[in-house]
């Protein structure tokens, strides 16, 4: 699919590039009134693909009237608007993942009244809660300071130091200072610094390039614009537990007009380059910066590549696309441009700027359509709409970007009822067909390298299905399935650590096969070829024999390493537990020598303290470790479990099922292997793996259950 269907917006947005998308696939847009954050996700249903947007919206409150300062804002540029009240938003910037702890979707908003505040997602699973954990305003200084007059905010993007990822906000202010704050620092503390001087540098907008190792620390780059139309080059060190500001070079001089975009791509490493992008009024400019080793950027020929379009209003949405290639550029009144860099000139690539509009027409086509039928109005087009542009927003991975968008009706007073509405669309941004695919490949090593969620690969194998097909998804196969091979052959840590997450984080392969049975199952959502899906899905199977290794290992782990007072205390169902993970050894890894040292253990535990009856299990342990026997039967393995219906012993033939000899039929626990008799299960959304849900009990298992958040097989969330 090249678009997803629009979501609604709850008020219309009021300057340019007012949405932004998260490392955690979460999508804000920043109205005067609120911030809406949607969860877009691809999902299978009835063999076919579906789009929802999880949505929830934080909402301003109102202010004090101590709190209200500054009458009106300048109204000199398209982004400054005059206010009659004091409770609404200005902008919003979402925190690098991970950098908070614990790890929670953070994002800062800055309200009209100019204080900043720091939200972050709840636990529920649906989103649909989110609280303000910090307001880091009464650090900033006293309101009549103009320092602490925030205009605009911008976080950096992540750097792994001292083994935390870190993460910087920068706050620009009407004074034309910037101000440094972080959560990993001393949160009372913040770091400023002059930029501009005179009465009219505001600072309006602000962009981060990535970090680089910098000899005793780290550095990046901030570029500041400024509402007297100069942009700056800011040099930013972290070095042990301080950030300092150097303010590199100044630009624009003699060109008052407003920045309305900035936008960064490339690398900040030596020797590498950056592309700066900025949009004033109808023109643009890009400046090639090289990243030298002492820290400095050298602008390329020394001045900045310049063309003016001939479009009627500003641009209010850029992104670069995720090679750097392209800009792709949208004016409010819907004009786009596909521009890119050849020498020292800015030409526009007309075919993939048509390319790009008319993926975008789709989504605002349909839209408008679906509109227009509330008044009883046929149409097929947005003909009867103006489309007005407010930002775009490039997906994590790439793939995609967001835009939002107002449509106003231009004829018939009737279609006014259903007008002036405002949506979320998100639109397929890289070329088709074989040209992409390095690109995806990359991106793909990328996921595969950083273990990020299962979920981003979605978009991905959405892409490959519908544009690659079967090339594409054979060798995102064959990657995922080489690079877990490697993985196998090497050592990993297969020692008790306390919570399951870390114990999972430091054996890769889990991550890989996960991957694998992910792969698998969005793929029946494609019509493929059998023996691709066949391929697919004998991988997945291989997969989850190994997950299923990886967590036997950790809870026979777990209760090898727990006191024996505690390990004597288990009650009845506990141990029925116990005596089913050992059992899951010997009828499903008999050829896994780890597994089976750890159960014959468990085994000679349980005898010595008289609790098996008989040494039965442990000669068929020994035997199988001592190669003289392949395999163990089912039958030969005493019941351990009782049929809820009819209290029927249950024989442990099968993983997934359990039947008793009345045919009583109930799904098993995938990861404590139970039989479940109670509807509080957990069920995968991807895979249909089901893990029973915790209870308020404490205990071995239970402590499992609860710290097993995402499916063991597929690693969706749960």
């Amino acid at each position: 699919m090249d678009q997803l269907p629009s979501a609604p917006i709850v008020s219309q947005p009021f300057k340019p590039d007012s949405i932004t998308w998260s490392d955690d696939n979460k999508i804000a847009i920043t109205t005067a009134n609120a911030v809406q954050i949607y969860t877009p996700a691809v999902s299978t249903k009835d063999d076919k693909t579906a789009i929802q947007y999880r949505s929830v919206t934080i909402r301003c409150e109102d202010q004090d009237e101590s709190a209200r300062f500054d009458t009106t804002e300048s109204q000199a540029s398209p982004f400054m608007t005059s206010y009659s009240v004091y409770n609404g938003f200005r902008c919003a910037a979402w925190a690098p993942a991970n950098c908070w702890n614990p790890a929670r979707c953070t994002i800062a908003i800055v309200t009209i009244s100019h204080k900043v505040l720091i939200f972050q997602e709840g636990s529920a699973a649906d989103d649909s809660e989110w609280n303000q954990v910090e307001d880091i305003t009464p650090h900033l200084g006293t309101r009549k300071d103009t320092m602490t007059h925030i205009l605009s905010a911008a976080w950096s993007k992540a750097v792994i130091r001292q083994d935390e990822c870190f993460g910087a906000l920068a706050l620009g202010s009407k004074s034309g200072h910037i101000t440094l704050w972080s959560p990993q620092l001393k949160s009372e503390i913040v770091f400023r610094h002059p930029i501009f001087d005179g009465p009219n540098a505001w600072i309006t907008i602000l962009e981060w390039s990535d970090w680089r190792s910098d000899g005793a620390g780290h550095s990046a780059f901030l570029i500041a614009g400024a509402s007297n139309g100069r942009v700056a080059t800011v040099k930013v060190d972290l070095v042990g537990r301080k950030l300092h500001m150097t303010t590199l070079d100044t630009f624009f001089l003699d060109d008052s007009r407003i920045p309305t975009l900035i936008k960064i791509t490339g690398s900040s490493e030596p020797g590498c380059q950056l592309k700066v992008a900025v949009t004033k009024s109808t023109s643009v400019s890009v400046g090639l910066f090289t990243c030298e080793k002492d820290g400095s950027l050298n602008l390329n020929h020394g001045k900045w590549i310049q063309r003016n379009m001939q479009i009627s209003a500003y641009f209010s949405g850029a992104i670069w696309s995720k090679d750097g290639k392209y800009l792709h550029l949208f004016s409010s009144q819907y004009t786009n441009y596909s521009l890119i860099i050849d020498g020292f000139e800015i030409k526009v690539d007309e075919e993939f700027t048509e390319e790009i509009r008319n993926r975008t027409n789709k989504a605002l086509r349909t839209q408008a359509y679906e509109m227009a039928k509330k008044v009883k109005i046929e149409s097929q087009s947005n003909e009867s709409y103006r489309a007005e542009i407010w930002g775009l927003a490039p997906s994590p991975n790439g793939v995609y970007f967001a835009l939002c968008y107002t449509l106003s009706p231009t004829i018939d007073r009737d279609m006014r009822e259903s007008g002036l509405d405002s949506w979320c669309a998100c639109v397929l941004s890289i070329e088709d067909g074989a040209t992409a695919r390095p690109m995806v490949s990359q991106i793909i090593h990328h996921n595969l390298t950083q273990c990020t969620k299962v979920e981003d690969l979605l978009d991905l194998v959405d892409y490959l299905a519908v544009y690659d097909a079967e090339v594409g998804l054979d060798k995102l196969l064959f990657d995922v399935k080489s690079t877990l091979d490697a993985q196998m052959t090497e050592q990993h840590d297969s020692t008790f650590t306390e919570h399951l997450q870390s114990w999972v984080d430091k054996n890769p392969a889990i991550y890989l096969s996960q991957v694998l049975v992910y792969i698998s199952e969005q793929m029946k959502a494609y019509t493929l070829s059998t023996s691709l899906s066949e391929k697919a899905k004998a991988q997945a199977a291989k997969a989850k024999h190994i997950i299923s290794g990886f967590y036997i290992q950790y809870i026979l782990q777990l209760l090898l390493s727990c006191p024996e007072s505690q390990w004597l205390a288990l009650n009845q169902q506990e141990r029925c537990n116990e005596l089913l993970i050992a059992d899951s050894v010997l009828l499903w890894h008999p050829q896994n020598t780890e597994l089976l040292k750890s159960a014959l253990r468990v085994y000679q535990r349980l005898s010595e303290h008289k609790i098996m009856a008989d040494s039965t299990e442990l000669e068929m342990t020994s035997n199988l470790l001592n190669k003289k026997r392949v395999s163990i039967d089912a039958n030969e393995l005493p019941p351990r479990e009782q049929c809820p219906a009819c209290k029927d012993l249950i024989s442990f033939h099968s993983e997934a099922v359990a039947v008793c000899p009345n045919g009583h039929m109930w799904e098993r626990c995938q990861l404590t292997k139970v039989v479940l008799d109670s509807p509080d299960v957990r069920s995968c959304p991807t895979c249909s793996c089901k893990i029973k849900a915790p209870t308020p009990a404490a205990g071995i298992f239970n402590n499992v259950l609860v710290a097993c958040t995402n499916c063991m097989y597929c690693g969706s969330s749960i």
